[in-house]
């Protein structure tokens, strides 16, 4: 759905058409933000390539904490060795999911752990360890035209337009209403979080020798 498409949504789910309760600037503040959330909660999978992004870093002896650039707003891998050794997200206490594919650095684990803006690599990289690539996404720009479409799988575009409604239904304390239509969308992330886990456990992506394609969405 494009932005145009995404407006007329919002508003059957609201139960108006009329521009005069709900204006455009009104929805599609609520849809970018809408976006930002779903970049951070979607499987990688259901993100199109146009958000992926890669920083290279040089390792340095004795350093374990490396800062990320600041377009990066969420790491989904660490590499080294030509490998994707580590899956890294985010949970609610900012710890990390892990898998239980590891490589070795030096013949031990490598751990990743995500704060903010840093990336704290164990075991402490030392002299003649590999380079390090870390694989992670940009916040969405905002949808401003008619024609502009969010950078996510057309099958979860319709998740938008429950979090933009869910959150004027807020504005107007139509609190039910708003709890339901969240229930609904966390219900859904969550299944494509799961279903992603078991096509590809602990990653939701093949981890092949090099570098995997995204899939364009």
């Amino acid at each position: 759905m494009n932005l145009t498409a995404l407006r007329a949504e919002t508003r059957r789910l609201l139960g108006s058409t009329s521009t005069h309760f709900f204006a455009d600037a009104d929805i599609d503040a609520e849809l970018n933000i809408a976006q930002r959330v779903l970049a951070e909660e979607l499987p990688g999978h259901l993100i199109a390539n146009s958000l992926y992004t890669d920083q290279d870093q040089a390792i340095t002896n004795g350093v374990s904490t490396y800062t990320l650039d600041s377009a990066i707003k969420r790491v989904f891998y660490v590499k080294t060795f030509g490998y994707y050794a580590h899956k890294v997200d985010f949970t609610q206490d900012t710890q990390l999911k892990t898998n239980n594919y590891r490589i070795p650095i030096k013949s031990q684990p490598l751990y990743a752990e995500h704060h903010g803006n840093k990336i704290e690599i164990y075991p402490t990289p030392e002299t003649g360890d590999p380079n390090m690539t870390f694989t992670g996404i940009e916040e969405p720009t905002d949808m401003t035209t008619g024609n502009d479409v969010p950078p996510f799988g057309s099958n979860v575009h319709y998740l938008l337009t429950l979090y933009a409604a869910a959150r004027l239904f807020q504005k107007d304390k139509e609190f039910e209403k708003a709890n339901n239509l969240l229930s609904e969308l966390y219900g859904t992330i969550e299944r494509h979080n799961r279903r992603a886990g078991e096509v590809y456990p602990g990653t939701g992506r093949n981890i092949t020798e090099s570098a995997p394609k995204y899939r364009e969405v």
